[in-house]
C-alpha cells in the first residue's frame, strides 16, 4: 500500500521565480547605480520585482531617492537605457532568454503631503 504525500497549498509564485526576481533586482540596482551615465537613473532604486503574469515578464517597481523628477521623465530615461539594463541582466542571470520588463515608478511619500507623482508605468512588451 502506498502512502500519498499531503499536497501543499500553492502560493502562486514558485521558488525559482522569486529567486529570479531577486537576482534581477540586484542586477538592476547595480546597473542603475553605475552603468547608466544618467543622474536621474542613478537616483533610483528598485523597490520590487514580481512576475507579471509569469517569469517571462516582470514588473519592476522603482522609486527615486531624493531628486524630485517626474515619473514620465524617469520612464523616458529608462526606455533610453533599456539596452544597457537588459545586457546587465543577461550577464548576471543564467537563462536562455532575458525576461521582458515593465517599469512602474512610484513617488516618495511624505507624512503630510501627497506623493510627488502618481503611479506611471512603461510597458516593454
Amino acid at each position: 500500500m502506498s502512502r500519498k504525500k499531503p499536497r501543499r497549498r500553492s502560493t502562486g509564485k514558485s521558488y525559482k521565480d522569486l529567486r529570479l526576481c531577486g537576482q534581477i533586482a540586484k542586477a538592476l540596482n547595480y546597473a542603475l547605480a553605475g552603468e547608466c551615465d544618467d543622474d536621474i537613473l542613478r537616483d533610483l532604486y528598485v523597490d520590487s520585482v514580481i512576475p507579471s503574469p509569469n517569469s517571462s515578464r516582470l514588473l519592476v517597481t522603482v522609486m527615486p531617492n531624493s531628486l524630485p523628477s517626474s515619473s514620465a521623465e524617469i520612464l523616458e530615461r529608462l526606455q533610453l537605457n533599456m539596452n544597457i539594463l537588459l545586457s546587465e541582466i543577461a550577464s548576471s542571470i543564467n537563462r536562455r532568454k532575458v525576461p521582458q520588463l515593465k517599469f512602474n515608478v512610484i513617488g516618495k511619500y511624505n507624512l503630510d503631503e501627497n506623493p510627488i507623482d502618481d503611479d506611471y508605468s512603461l510597458d516593454q512588451f
